[in-house]
């Protein structure tokens, strides 16, 4: 319903995201990770691409993003995502609400997520590569002695040297592919926050670095500046009073298991889930 990206480097501190009293109600997004690109100058899966049926905010480069949701009620939203099987990239399913950036200051308070979903359903494989599959299964199955002729056709009928080193190129491409750590979905029946990278040490100096002069330029007068550059550089993340019930995910079994993409790790929160690899700072305070 509501999707916003921030492009690299933008400042967002004294104007930030404000949502205060509003209500969604009976809302659903149906969609597929196709349509899902990353931002302009980011660096590939660094930031999981964020879904969710409401609002999906996304900041990758944003150097400071203070989002503050206060008396919203988010009643029976639900977000469906379909992965294709070719699918390499970190996804983060919200039923209701997704964020995604490297330095969120994040307050939800008197918040309220009833009955909320959050989806994943896998694609499955072209039909034509089961109704192959099942022509040789056929054929052996009537010729139980064409098995290593189906090997052998299988591995020589286009051996010439171009083919060849196509094969070997493809192998070495898929399995780079495959082996990449940050190839996960996660779901969260109702909220997804993301606090990814920004947290090793170059890209966090390059980012201070960027902080001290955007605090110059607002007229600041300190000598010494660091605390406060410190404080706004620490990502944060506060839910204040806030109530969830009824929220679950759904990621079927059999879907899955037929999927040919069998390594795809999935974490699962039926309220909120908050993924983080830096230093943050996080508050609960009644939540029901």
């Amino acid at each position: 319903m509501i999707e916003i990206y921030y492009e690299p480097d933008v400042f967002r501190f004294d104007n930030h995201l404000n949502l205060v009293n509003c209500s969604f109600t009976n809302l659903s997004s149906i969609m597929t990770t196709k349509a899902l690109n990353e931002i302009n100058f980011e660096e590939d899966d660094e930031q999981p691409l964020g879904v969710a049926s409401i609002l999906n905010v996304r900041s990758g480069s944003a150097k400071i993003l203070p989002i503050y949701i206060y008396d919203c009620q988010f009643d029976q939203c639900k977000c469906s995502v379909e992965i294709p099987a070719k699918e390499r990239r970190q996804i983060g399913v919200g039923g209701a609400i997704a964020f995604c950036g490297k330095t969120l200051l994040l307050t939800l308070e008197h918040l309220k997520l009833i009955n909320c979903s959050g989806n994943v359903t896998f694609a499955q494989p072209k039909l034509q590569y089961s109704i192959n599959r099942q022509i040789n299964h056929d054929e052996n199955e009537s010729n139980p002695l064409s098995d290593n002729l189906q090997l052998f056709l299988q591995q020589y009928s286009k051996s010439d040297a171009n083919n060849h080193l196509n094969q070997k190129s493809k192998k070495k491409m898929v399995s780079k592919v495959i082996k990449k750590a940050n190839y996960q979905i996660e779901v969260a029946g109702s909220a997804y926050v993301s606090l990814v990278g920004g947290g090793r040490g170059e890209e966090k100096f390059i980012a201070k670095k960027s902080l001290s002069e955007y605090v110059r330029k607002q007229g600041e007068k300190a000598e010494d500046i660091s605390l406060i550059v410190d404080d706004m550089s620490q990502s944060g993340v506060i839910f204040d009073i806030c109530i969830i019930s009824w929220c679950n995910t759904s990621v079927p079994v059999i879907n899955f298991a037929n999927s040919s993409s069998k390594l795809i790790r999935v974490t699962e929160s039926g309220g909120i889930l908050v993924h983080a690899d830096q230093q943050s700072e996080m508050q609960t305070d009644i939540v029901y």
